[in-house]
């Protein structure tokens, strides 16, 4: 991946667009998607963006790719007599993994507030170093806001209240050595990787769906009823390492479940025979804690033949990493796919 695709994600990745707060990424997309000739483009009620591509000569057996714009976030749950902030979290993550993260109140009238979670009292100047023997919970970790505020009611009159969505800044980094640090990897290197594929210009023989999710972080980004022409279903999301993972950062993984079911056999087989031909460096791997937008998609009664291809992300869901590798092997895989089975 070149320098423009660097700079493309980096946009992406510091759009704000928390599950339920689409507009701004939305706003981007269609920017970029406006200056791409030959696209049919629609915003869905719901947020998010379907695209289509015309194909030369279809003939019933389109394709869906998806990826999903939303992340992780939070939202202002509560305002404590000191003017600090509780928050309740906006898809799956441990409070303990945004401690000492910075963030922005964005508030209903777009006035934006920086401020940093940390422990209610974590200064070991003043209560040495008990804290780290308790138990936290959601009154123990709260948001510091850069105001001078000593009360609920200070807070309250810079606009600040309850709903108030709260954005993770993501301290993106791109290092010498291609690995790319940031928050919310997840699933923006998915986006990033399909609109690559859209700036290619490319015109398949079938018609080429395109969906870009805003809900999938709270389980139903593409519980949608998609056109019945639609073969096969390709998810590029997030590959999860761990102690028991295949997933690797320098290389594709091919999922061949998640914790909610199998994947289609046929369509994995064909994507392990383009690697192995290819020489695309690629894992069979198994999700047992993971839900994509294939799953929302399958439920909401569509029949397709479903596929999640994902770059190994370190740490997802929390302070994330990939490597440059693995994006080009996603990609790679994912174009010869989409060529295998458009002819």
């Amino acid at each position: 991946m070149d320098k423009n695709f660097i700079k493309l994600l980096k946009e992406i990745i510091e759009t704000p667009s928390i599950s339920g707060y689409s507009k701004e990424i939305t706003d981007f997309l269609v920017k970029k998607l406006e200056k791409i000739d030959n696209l049919e483009l629609s915003e869905l009620k719901r947020g998010g963006i379907l695209v289509k591509i015309r194909g030369k000569n279809p003939t019933g057996k389109a394709i869906l790719l998806s990826a999903h714009c939303d992340t992780l976030g939070a939202m202002v749950k509560d305002i404590f007599s000191d003017g600090t902030v509780k928050f309740t979290n906006i898809g799956g993550f441990s409070p303990l993994t945004v401690l000492g993260n910075y963030c922005t109140i964005i508030t209903t009238k777009d006035k934006r507030y920086s401020g940093t979670v940390i422990f209610k009292e974590s200064s070991v100047h003043a209560v040495g170093r008990d804290f780290e023997k308790g138990e936290f919970d959601e009154e123990s970790i709260i948001i510091r806001l850069d105001e001078k505020v000593a009360k609920k009611e200070d807070v309250e009159n810079l606009g600040i209240s309850v709903g108030n969505f709260i954005s993770w800044d993501t301290s993106f980094e791109y290092t010498k050595s291609g690995f790319i640090k940031s928050r919310h990897l997840d699933d923006k290197l998915g986006v990033a990787i399909l609109l690559r594929f859209l700036e290619e210009k490319e015109i398949y023989s079938e018609d080429i769906y395109l969906l870009f999710s805003v809900l999938e972080e709270v389980g139903f980004g593409a519980n949608i009823r998609f056109s019945d022409e639609i073969e096969y279903a390709i998810v590029v999301d997030n590959g999860v390492m761990g102690k028991t993972q295949q997933t690797k950062e320098d290389s594709v993984t091919i999922c061949a479940k998640d914790a909610a079911s199998p994947f289609n056999y046929e369509l994995r087989l064909i994507a392990e025979e383009i690697a192995k031909e290819e020489k695309i460096p690629y894992v069979i791997d198994i999700y047992p804690h993971y839900g994509s937008d294939l799953a929302a998609a399958l439920r909401a009664g569509n029949d397709f033949k479903a596929l999640l291809i994902s770059p190994g992300v370190h740490s997802s869901h929390s302070w994330e990493r990939t490597h440059v590798d693995s994006v080009k092997a996603t990609y790679n895989l994912l174009k010869s796919l989409v060529k295998k089975l458009a002819k």
